[in-house]
């Protein structure tokens, strides 16, 4: 299939990331493509489709050996094997302190480690958590493009008359825009490609 325009592509990248779950599964249907998969991998093998270079967890390694008893500082977040289970949740308190939840940046972090190859260890991880953490409680961005854009949009309207409820229905509105702007670029891609 003949690759995006690089205008087509920057709106495709930046778009796609307002989608959920369930709506790039539709879009995966339509294309005749496997469903299953987190929504970065959706997404990777979406861009895939149309020749374009996936964000996907899809090469991450998946044989190590087994944690053993108490997860130490030292061990290593190994694909496969680690999970946001109790055990490494006590770890993780243990050394952060008691403020510490699972949150996307730090998944996303741990994902980003894998497909390098450079596996963390919980004390790697514990520092890169407590600095994001710091650097977003004093007014940082977020690694989600869609949380960045929710927040952009949310801070754009503070201070407005608007009800949660309708700001609700605003954000949602705004979704939709960039939902119908997807499908619009995928679709007719698609048209393009089966028309020569």
């Amino acid at each position: 299939m003949p690759k995006l325009s690089l205008k087509l592509e920057k709106e495709l990248r930046e778009s796609i990331y307002y989608l959920n779950v369930s709506e790039l599964r539709s879009i995966l249907n339509f294309l005749e493509l496997p469903t299953p998969g987190n929504k970065r991998t959706l997404i990777g093998r979406i861009l895939l489709h149309f020749n374009l270079a996936p964000d996907s967890d899809e090469d991450v390694p998946k044989k190590f050996e087994k944690y053993q008893g108490e997860l130490s500082p030292d061990i290593y977040i190994l694909p496969g094997f680690y999970s946001n289970g109790s055990l490494a949740r006590a770890r993780f308190k243990k050394i952060i302190g008691p403020h510490f939840s699972f949150t996307s940046y730090g998944m996303n972090w741990i994902r980003r480690k894998w497909l390098a190859k450079d596996y963390p260890t919980f004390d790697e991880f514990a520092e890169y958590w407590v600095s994001e953490f710091e650097r977003r409680r004093s007014g940082g961005g977020y690694d989600s493009a869609k949380t960045n854009a929710r927040v952009r949009f949310f801070r754009k309207h503070k201070g407005s008359n608007f009800s949660a409820h309708m700001l609700e229905k605003m954000w949602q509105a705004e979704r939709d825009t960039h939902k119908t702007r997807v499908q619009t670029i995928l679709f007719d891609k698609l048209k393009a490609s089966k028309g020569k």
